[in-house]
């Protein structure tokens, strides 16, 4: 037989004999989570159960939870659910010959794992044989669940013949037969709400396109296609069962990274604790937070500190995720080292560049005499990890531990986004309601062409099948810090197996001549900012796919985080790739720890000028340019990159995209060494002006930004793709300049 299993926090421990034993009986089991002992709401798992069953992928399913009671009812709430609380063999074996019970759900405190496995297993062996009066009766339930026994109606009181001849559920639907209609009708039926619960807010518009004279890139012929392929492949049912075939991969790897599809539910019941932590900082009086993170990790506290800044009364916060010694010493020389609060974050609890300025201020702080040094220090990471064992040794303040389920670049709703969040005074129970909104406006009950991040996947992915994989993203100012959020989502998720779908973000809009026809334009704007409306509509009208997402406000954020996350993953079934993964990431890694022990002589042309024209002629339509800049990172660098891009997209007519090194590896670097062959890249170093030596690494800041740039050369070379490297002598400034005037007399001769 097919058995899913669910279960909370409570049931967790009895899940894994539980599944052990059915698959040695010879079943095949459909784990649905929950996957740690990390607090969670049982009725998410009673729904995902129930619609497991509903949607005829199994033929009955377990609820482990500590609430037996509970689960029940919850699983009860779903039409077509029959679910029994059973203590013992011999309830199980009546639930199923009498009632025809189709969820078993046991209570697990206090049941130990050799009875839970015993009475499901008496629960699957046993089948519905029931008598006439219990085949009435199950008919009865049928009709309360159509609602046609109402209050006001006599009990039907059929003969002998009738009961013999009325259907039950079973005898409707023979076991193992599939019909996908009903059952979704049935799924769909809406749970009764209680009379004083308030209307929650609307969530924002799924997709707003420019006025009807435009095109509406959902009904355009390669998204039409693609929202039919997910509709033959009940994409939403089975994503919310959380079946891990839906992608390319390990299915057992994949189910383990889906934990964000219950993030902004898990996280509701921890945001009362990550208020009161954020409290205690505010009340130590403590003047900086400082993030210490790479990619993911830190990359959604960046989002929600230059959206929303620092509330009154709350630290401020400075992000460092280079190992440029000049963005080290900017966060050094930005704080009072006595009153500054370190937050290093790291999924793996190993990440080198983390690991690297950890040692630096901890080695700062030990230094200025702190009596209790670890206590200037959160760590977040996933259980386990070596930074959870070096938080408990060395005294942390606080370590949050995330579910090891949720991936990296999907974890904005988790504790890698929401504790820097609060920690400058933003309203965590908004962000995560706004989210939980999202959530439930994408289930399956709506289906692909009313789900708001399936239609986005869609129309990505789609495109991006067509030939239109340059998705280009526009932002109000206010929420501009999204989009380097979103370029890594999409980046290292779909970029890989050598297609993917290239983001780019901060190019300023251009007109229509400067773009090539492999662009689709999605802007993310707050309601009533039409200051982008122009440019957009004049796109659309030369014929370029334009989508707009409104936002009713910042705190909106929280919903968008999970509309992208599921449109990714959404797009990642579409192109056939692993959106869970990142296989070529590793690749530039093992080049970088073999470069600070090896230093290789690199070959220069004979002429800068005349090796970067060389390089940049072998730009051809559909190709993209990747401007990687392994330097300090500041305005005024980066308003000079900004006009080397602009230069060049507008000569070259090709999708440009600007990441700081080392940074862009853990954003853009998979896509680059796993993507589309498309790329044209253009890596920036320079001298740096002083280096800072990292404690017990035997090397500074410096050489570990060095051997990365160079790690990262080596691994864009062994994957052939087209790359060249510019290093700038002397002052940064000066370089950048002088690199602009020849790019601008290059673009004249190009």
């Amino acid at each position: 037989m097919r058995i899913a299993i669910g279960c909370d926090d409570t049931g967790f421990p009895l899940k894994e004999p539980l599944v052990a034993a059915l698959e040695a009986d010879g079943h095949d089991v459909l784990d649905l989570g929950t996957f740690s002992t990390d607090r969670v709401d049982y009725p998410d798992y009673a729904r995902a159960v129930g619609q497991a069953v509903l949607r005829g992928f199994v033929d009955a399913s377990l609820l482990l939870c500590g609430s037996g009671t509970g689960g029940v009812i919850a699983a009860n709430k779903m039409r077509g659910i029959r679910a029994a609380l059973c203590h013992d063999p011999a309830a199980a074996r009546t639930s199923r010959e009498e009632t025809d019970a189709n969820v078993l759900c046991l209570a697990a405190p206090g049941l130990d794992a050799k009875d839970a496995i015993e009475i499901a297993q008496t629960f699957i062996a046993t089948q519905y044989e029931p008598s006439e009066q219990q085949a009435r009766q199950v008919t009865k339930i049928g009709q309360l669940e159509a609602g046609l026994l109402g209050a006001d109606k006599a009990p039907i009181k059929p003969d002998a013949a009738d009961a013999k001849a009325a259907p039950s559920p079973k005898a409707a639907t023979p076991k193992g037969a599939s019909k996908p209609a009903a059952r979704r009708e049935a799924a769909a039926a809406p749970a009764p709400r209680a009379a004083a619960a308030p209307e929650r807010p609307a969530p924002p518009p799924a997709v707003v396109n420019p006025p009807p004279v435009h095109p509406d890139p959902l009904k355009l012929p390669a998204v039409e296609e693609t929202l039919r392929f997910l509709e033959s492949r009940e994409f939403l049912d089975r994503l919310w069962v959380k079946d891990a075939t839906l992608w390319k991969g390990d299915a057992a790897t994949v189910r383990n990274r889906l934990g964000w599809l219950t993030s902004p539910t898990i996280m509701r019941g921890h945001s009362e604790d990550i208020r009161g932590f954020a409290d205690e900082v505010r009340r130590l009086q403590y003047s900086h937070v400082v993030l210490l993170g790479m990619g993911g990790s830190s990359s959604t506290g960046a989002v929600f500190n230059e959206t929303f800044g620092s509330k009154m009364g709350f630290p401020d916060m400075l992000v460092l995720d280079s190992t440029d010694p000049g963005a080290v010493k900017q966060v050094a020389d930005g704080v009072n080292l006595s009153r500054a609060l370190f937050v290093v974050s790291s999924k793996s609890g190993t990440t080198s560049e983390t690991m690297a300025a950890y040692a630096y201020f901890r080695g700062q702080v030990e230094a200025a005499s702190s009596p209790r040094p670890g206590m200037q220090f959160v760590a977040i990471t996933d259980p386990g990890r070596p930074l959870d064992k070096l938080a408990t040794e060395t005294g942390f303040r606080r370590t949050f531990l995330n579910p090891a389920s949720i991936g990296g670049r999907f974890s904005a709703l988790s504790f890698f986004g929401l504790v820097p969040a609060a920690m400058i005074g933003v309203d965590i129970k908004i962000l995560l309601e706004r989210a939980h909104n999202m959530v439930e406006t994408c289930g399956n009950e709506v289906g692909v062409r009313g789900n708001p991040a399936v239609q986005l996947g869609a129309v990505l992915a789609g495109l991006a099948r067509a030939g239109r994989d340059k998705a280009t993203l526009v932002f109000s100012e206010k929420i501009r810090s999204l989009g380097p959020w979103i370029e890594q989502l999409l980046a290292e998720s779909l970029g890989k197996d050598g297609t993917g779908i290239v983001p780019v973000v901060d190019e300023p809009l251009g007109a229509p001549t400067v773009y090539g026809d492999d662009r689709v334009f999605v802007a993310l704007v707050l309601e009533g900012d039409d200051s982008h409306d122009a440019a957009l509509l004049t796109l659309a009208d030369a014929g370029h796919p334009v989508l707009r997402l409104v936002l009713r406000d910042p705190m909106d954020l929280g919903a968008e985080f999970f509309r992208w996350e599921l449109a990714a993953a959404t797009a990642g079934a579409v192109l056939g790739v692993n959106p869970f993964d990142e296989p070529d990431v590793a690749r530039a890694k093992e080049n970088t720890t073999t470069l600070l022990t090896e230093w290789r002589p690199n070959k220069k042309p004979s002429s800068v000028s005349r090796g970067l024209a060389a390089h940049l002629a072998m730009a051809a339509p559909g190709d993209y340019l990747a401007i990687q800049a392994y330097l300090t990172p500041n305005a005024e660098a980066w308003r000079v990159l900004q006009e080397i891009r602009v230069a060049l997209r507008d000569r070259l007519r090709i999708a440009t995209t600007v990441g700081w090194g080392p940074s862009h590896l853990h954003s853009t670097g998979q896509m680059h060494k796993g993507g589309p062959t498309s790329g044209l890249f253009v890596q920036i170093t320079g001298d740096d002006r002083e280096d800072l030596a990292i404690p017990g690494a035997g090397y500074g800041f410096s050489t570990l930004k060095a051997a990365q740039a160079l790690g990262d050369l080596q691994s864009l070379r062994d994957a052939a793709r087209r790359v060249i490297r510019l290093h700038l002598n002397g002052k940064q400034s000066q370089g950048l300049q002088q690199l602009l005037q020849m790019v601008q007399g290059l673009a004249k001769r190009l």
